[in-house]
């Protein structure tokens, strides 16, 4: 199963953050096997998930991940 990290600036709680995840993935349909936070590093929240599909893996960080600047 493809593993994922994904860097989101901090300007939502965490739990914000995971619950903006979470309605993205039901409404595309798909499905994550985990999807967690795993650390905050200089106001940005880091996020790991894995997937079911290689596919979907790739569209969730085309979805959630912020480039570092």
């Amino acid at each position: 199963m493809p593993s994922i990290e994904v860097t989101r600036r901090a300007n939502l709680s965490t739990g914000d953050q995971l619950a903006e995840m979470r309605a993205w993935l039901d409404r595309e349909g798909i499905r994550v096997a985990d999807l967690r936070p795993l650390r905050i590093l200089h106001g940005r929240a880091i996020f790991g998930a894995t997937f079911v599909q290689s596919s979907d893996a790739e569209r969730f960080r085309e979805a959630f991940d912020q480039p570092n600047g």
